[in-house]
């Protein structure tokens, strides 16, 4: 027996294999691209994610250009009269019977007339009248108080009362004129005369027009 090196035989030589040659041939032509195949559907649209920080507020803008200066509201004058009793010779007023005013302090207004020999006042303009008086009262007779008031002739008596000693009495009204002339004047409404006290100023009334 004889292995491929060693047969033991004598006459034995070895044969040579010599290698294969393979020889390659030229790259063939690329071949057409096949369809495209059919898009598949399309998913579901996921979660909303969370909402991400503010980012930084942007810088402030331009000042605009100054709008042009709008038309001058209308000037409204407050007018008015006041008138005071000074050195009265009278001692009382009787009930019912009107505060004369013999002293001009101011008027400023024509559309505001005085009556010195009956103290009435006649508004000639419609609008808002503001009055206000004081009475230096001495005294109310019998009676425990004292009243007096703005009556709108023809129409009421707007009353303040005050229960005695009430030296330094005053009062206010708002009277609003629609119809003109209007006639006012301050009058006692105590059941009984009252008296003036020996003052500077015996009474003193004050009438603003206010619109």
């Amino acid at each position: 027996m004889c292995d491929l090196f060693n047969c033991g035989c004598d006459n034995y030589s070895p044969r040579v294999i010599r290698p294969i040659r393979v020889i390659t041939g030229p790259t063939g032509p690329r071949g057409a691209i096949g369809p495209t195949g059919a898009t598949g559907a399309t998913g579901p649209t996921g979660a909303t994610g969370p909402t991400g920080p503010t980012g930084p507020t942007g810088a402030t803008g331009i000042t605009g250009a100054t709008g042009p200066t709008g038309a001058t509201g209308a000037i409204q004058e407050m007018v008015g009269t006041q008138y005071q009793l000074t050195e009265s010779v009278e001692t009382s007023i009787a009930s019912g019977a009107p505060v004369i005013f013999n002293t001009l302090i101011l008027n400023n207004s024509p559309s505001i007339n005085y009556n010195s020999t009956n103290g009435e006042f006649t508004l000639n303009e419609t609008g808002l009248y503001y009055i206000g008086w004081s009475f230096a009262n001495g005294g109310a007779g019998i009676s425990t108080f004292i009243s007096m008031g703005i009556e709108i002739v023809g129409d009421v008596t707007i009353n303040n009362t005050a229960i005695l000693p009430a030296n330094n009495f005053t009062g206010t009204a708002l009277v609003n004129v629609a119809v003109t002339p209007q006639v006012i004047r301050l009058i006692n409404t105590t059941p009984t005369a009252v008296v003036i006290d020996e003052v500077d100023v015996q009474a003193n009334i004050s009438i603003i027009h206010l619109t």
